[in-house]
């Protein structure tokens, strides 16, 4: 059984990477987000699914992993940002260059941890762990949003990347 949990806290081996393993799961995730497109099943609601499966999973798995691991909020589970980068996403039409602004920019966030994100980090077990990465998603997308609204604005010729997906 702590195989199974590991495989799914690290995104199926993603955060055992021994440089930047939340990156490592945040590109796992993009990677994931294109095969979707690819196929075709890049919807919104597959999508909103996803989200919702990987958070409740991260809190669940994230309890089981800081007592396991012996430390708050352990490295290498990821899952959590695969729901980060699933929220920053979700809202947008699915595109690769999507694929790239949603990493680039959820990457940022959940780096730089701006106020209250880092704060999110204090709630206990998964929740500490899940959270944080769904506000870093939630700036992720308000930037988007900022970026969607000055395109329209003033016609930098962003459209082509940054539609609504419903």
């Amino acid at each position: 059984m702590n195989f199974l949990k590991t495989m799914i806290a690290t995104f199926f081996g993603a955060g055992l990477s021994p440089y930047a393993p939340g990156t490592m799961g945040t590109l796992a995730a993009a990677l994931m987000y294109c095969a979707l497109i690819y196929m075709g099943w890049a919807s919104f609601v597959v999508l909103v699914c996803l989200l919702i499966i990987s958070s409740v999973l991260t809190v669940w798995v994230g309890n089981w992993a800081e007592q396991h691991f012996q430390t708050k909020d352990p490295h290498m589970v990821v899952l959590d940002e695969v729901a980060g980068f699933l929220l920053t996403v979700l809202l947008w039409l699915p595109s690769w260059r999507m694929a790239v602004a949603g990493f680039l920019l959820f990457r940022v966030f959940d780096i730089l941890k701006p106020y209250p994100i880092k704060k999110c980090e204090e709630l206990p077990g998964g929740w500490g762990i899940l959270i944080d990465d769904l506000a870093a998603g939630v700036y992720a997308t308000l930037v988007i949003a900022l970026i969607h609204w000055l395109d329209a604005q003033y016609a930098w010729g962003l459209g082509f990347m940054l539609r609504f997906n419903y």
